[in-house]
């Protein structure tokens, strides 16, 4: 690719002639969210577009979707996901929203809308399949009475309003960690079968395997929200991060 590139530049810039052209001078190293400013042969300047989007084409069952806009500060952001209201969070002027779906959500396409009152740009993008492993569990009489009737709904629904909560601004930086050090016993996503039944639910988050008495940290810094114990996830502990980031 080089030799042909610079086999078409010595041929549209006879005797060294493309020396004189901006294009082909050297630039700066570039910074994250920095606009690009293009300079086409014939010397015309393509500037980077106010309005910059950027997504992934596809995203799996199970995973999570993100979207990112680059405008300049201070311009009115919306976005839309079939038709529905997307959270932006900003960040100077960068622009981030996410939507997670679950291990069973439909193979389609979905189509995001991004404007800023002048401009509008429209991409799609696919939900692929996977295929999750099933394991069985076998539970006790007393087990089973725990997860019977309306315990799992109740919890959830006393749940919902801290999970369901965004805090105004990212309250956290850098990496999460682990908040043990040990192996991961059982993942997201594994279907399970309850005493040979059919495997129609599955896991929701990641099993760390420890010892009893092994100290858990918090993944990131955070705020106490829950601290009680409860029917069917016997304790929590919840940490806001921000931008609905919480961790039981």
């Amino acid at each position: 690719l080089a030799l042909l590139g610079d086999e078409l530049r010595n041929k549209l810039y006879p005797n060294n002639g493309w020396q004189q052209v901006a294009a082909f001078s050297g630039a700066e190293p570039l910074t994250a969210g920095q606009a690009i400013g293009l300079v086409s042969l014939a010397g015309t300047s393509l500037a980077a577009p106010a309005l910059q989007v950027s997504m992934p084409s596809s995203v799996r069952q199970g995973g999570t979707f993100q979207l990112k806009v680059i405008a300049p500060a201070g311009d009115q952001l919306s976005a839309t996901m079939d038709g529905s209201p997307l959270h932006l969070l900003p960040q100077g002027n960068v622009w981030l929203a996410y939507v997670g779906f679950n291990p069973v959500a439909a193979i389609r396409t979905h189509t995001v809308t991004v404007t800023d009152g002048a401009q509008t740009q429209t991409h799609t993008f696919d939900v692929t399949r996977v295929q999750w492993p099933v394991e069985r569990i076998d539970l006790t009489a007393q087990e089973i009475a725990v997860s019977s009737g309306n315990n799992v709904a109740d919890e959830n629904t006393w749940m919902a309003p801290y999970f369901l909560t965004y805090s105004p601004q990212q309250l956290w930086n850098g990496p999460f960690m682990y908040p043990v050090s040990s192996p991961q016993t059982d993942g997201y996503g594994v279907f399970r079968s309850y005493n040979g039944g059919p495997a129609t639910d599955w896991h929701e988050g990641r099993d760390l395997g420890a010892f009893t008495g092994t100290p858990i940290h918090a993944s990131a810094a955070g705020r106490g929200v829950i601290a009680r114990p409860l029917t069917v996830r016997c304790v929590a502990q919840a940490h806001q991060r921000g931008a609905q980031e919480w961790t039981p």
